[in-house]
């Protein structure tokens, strides 16, 4: 592996990339913000054929330029150099993680001959307990392909590379159409509530005529109230301040689900500080699920926008809880002024608690798909026994929040 800092600004130059003054877009549609993965569009910068079959190997420190110049390519419309501050925070998220330090990237590029980048297959490692036992997995996403090295079978041989492996799990968050057509062609499977997304508005008019509603029934005593809705009345929410607290947290998932991921406390500090520098404009949100008789039942983490808004990326919760901690865990965030919340249905239950305080559902771009080489796993990724979460995959990392352009 290489070692030391890059020099962005050596390789950002317009020159050193091939960028055009015109708009490479000229006639055609813009990809839409949020379009990822494979991306179908044609641009402005030509990549020529060459003789021999492009290579696939292990991400190097060196192709992070092109690979952020990539990204904002296809899924900004933007041609001009990527901002440098992306660029180091992608030179973190693949060669920091203390699972890869010390071993090759698990990432892969298709290079072709003068070692210009017309692919990227993202890949980090993750760890599941199985019933006791480790399980080795590989989270993948970020799929790209240059329009210019479309038909090549490139994607396919990008996500046949980081399948094939020791590992027994593989696993994405981030499966739009075209990525998820060529992972079904690996056998992966897609989730039934893969792609929904549940949202809460915390200030709007039902959520205050819901606590109108509540305050009344309690002050005429009225009875039939639900269990769930007694739990409430008990479950409180409070700030998660470090780490060691939130890696205590997830060790106790294991209760909840067979198969459930497995961080060592280096690799949770690690998530904690990539969170913790994220953009200055998109800020982490921790909070702990707490029952005044059994203690912490689950926790929130997510990122907070300039508006208030949360964006939760790992919510986990007795499965019996669902509905009084989401309840406790609403109240909590209005409480600190923000305007809304929002996460994915990783669970049946989750979505049903969600939908029953008000939460509405959208079908996302996006969507989980999963393989595994062990047929027990398989057996319990197809029957919900599965802890998942947005941090498994690679889903969470914030790229479109960063300044687009390189800084002059």
């Amino acid at each position: 592996m290489e070692s030391g800092r890059t020099n962005w600004k050596n390789i950002l130059s317009p020159g050193g990339l091939g960028c055009e003054e015109t708009d490479p877009y000229d006639g055609l549609r813009r990809p839409a913000v949020g379009d990822t993965n494979v991306t179908v569009l044609a641009t402005g910068n030509p990549i020529s054929a060459t003789a021999s079959a492009p290579a696939i190997r292990p991400l190097r420190r060196a192709d992070i330029g092109q690979i952020a110049q990539l990204h904002n390519s296809l899924l900004l419309g933007d041609d001009r150099p990527p901002h440098e501050q992306l660029c180091d925070y992608m030179d973190r998220l693949f060669f920091s993680d203390p699972w890869v330090s010390d071993k090759p990237a698990l990432s892969r590029v298709c290079v072709d001959d003068d070692g210009q980048v017309l692919g990227f297959f993202g890949g980090h490692p993750r760890r599941f307990s199985f019933e006791g036992r480790t399980v080795s997995a590989v989270a993948v996403g970020q799929l790209m392909v240059h329009p210019s090295a479309r038909r090549q079978g490139i994607a396919q041989r990008l996500a046949t590379a980081l399948t094939d492996g020791s590992h027994t799990v593989t696993l994405t968050t981030s499966a739009n159409q075209a990525s998820a057509a060529v992972l079904r062609k690996l056998g992966f499977w897609h989730p039934p509530f893969g792609g929904l997304k549940w949202r809460k508005s915390l200030h709007s008019d039902e959520t205050r005529v819901s606590r109108l509603r509540g305050r009344l029934k309690r002050l005429l005593g009225r009875s039939g109230v639900a269990d769930s809705e007694d739990h409430s009345r008990r479950i409180a929410c409070r700030p998660i301040t470090d780490s060691a607290e939130w890696h205590r947290l997830r060790l106790a998932a294991r209760e909840f689900f067979p198969l459930s991921s497995h961080y060592d406390a280096d690799h949770t500090q690690w998530l904690w500080d990539m969170m913790h520098d994220s953009p200055a404009r998109v800020r982490p949100w921790a909070v702990a699920v707490v029952d005044d008789e059994n203690g912490a039942i689950g926790w929130a983490i997510g990122q907070v926008s300039p508006e208030g808004a949360v964006t939760l990326l790992e919510l986990a919760c007795r499965p019996t809880l669902w509905a009084a901690a989401l309840g406790s865990l609403f109240r909590h965030a209005a409480g600190e002024g923000l305007t809304m919340i929002a996460g994915p249905c990783t669970d049946p239950a989750l979505t049903a608690a969600a939908v029953r305080h008000g939460a509405s559902l959208k079908d996302m771009f996006c969507g989980w798909a999963a393989h595994s080489k062990d047929p027990q796993i398989g057996l319990a990724m197809t029957s919900g026994q599965v802890f998942w979460s947005e941090l498994d995959g690679e889903a969470w990392p914030t790229f479109r929040a960063f300044p687009k352009t390189a800084s002059a």
